[in-house]
């Protein structure tokens, strides 16, 4: 499992992740938060797919980021095999102007939850673009990324006709705008829950207990009747 093409960031090796051999991995361990050369390289294993699966089955629902159309493939059946279709999402970026609509051809594809992902929306086309990825992959749910306010107001007026739930990232430093779990920790309800009312529902976040408390203890929406 590795988020980026090397390992340099993340892990106390240098090179590419897709050179890294079956022999290589019980030497290859974790650095501390985001990475970089000055965090410090702890005692925690990259996990191979397969064993954080099994690590996670009956307790979780995972998010699988499938960063390469290459690999689409071999991650579901990979959840497939194991049977965990009903606790996993797989996502990957699809691109508006050129949909790889072969993805629906996956043995897995209609078993297993496809969550497409458009995160630099075409500012001129950018609610056609989410109408027209939603229903060529049958979603019920898109990550998006936005610029704008009204960029925002557009895309979920668009998606609550279509009845597509819209999914957000505020995790730091990949967040839309201002709208980071950073100045969500001092600010909640001016970033989860403008966004919530914006249309959001669902969020990525590295705070959990913090959003959970927030929407559970002070927004209306789910205050006790």
């Amino acid at each position: 499992l590795m988020h980026d093409d090397t390992t340099d960031r993340m892990t106390n090796r240098i090179g590419m992740t897709t050179e890294v051999r079956n022999d290589e991995f019980s030497e290859l361990v974790l650095r501390d938060g985001c990475g970089g050369d000055s965090a410090n390289v702890t005692g925690i294993h990259v996990p191979t797919l397969r064993t954080a699966l099994e690590a996670a089955r009956g307790l979780v629902y995972l998010n699988i980021d499938t960063k390469h159309r290459r690999d689409l493939e071999a991650v579901g059946e990979l959840v497939s095999e194991m049977g965990l279709c009903d606790q996993v999402l797989i996502k990957m970026e699809i691109d508006p102007a050129n949909p790889d609509l072969s993805i629906k051809d996956a043995s897995w594809y209609g078993q297993l939850t496809f969550m497409p992902v458009m995160l630099y929306p075409r500012a001129e086309s950018v609610v056609q673009d989410a109408v027209n990825i939603t229903q060529l992959f049958d979603a019920n749910m898109l990550e998006i990324s936005f610029h704008s306010l009204s960029q925002l107001d557009a895309l979920s007026e668009a998606m609550c006709r279509v009845n597509v739930r819209l999914w957000c990232n505020t995790l730091d430093p990949v967040h839309p705008m201002n709208y980071s779990d950073k100045q969500a920790l001092s600010d909640p309800d001016g970033v989860w829950g403008e966004l919530e009312r914006r249309g959001i529902g669902a969020f990525q976040t590295d705070h959990i207990g913090e959003l959970y408390k927030y929407f559970h203890t002070t927004c209306a929406l789910y205050a006790p009747p």
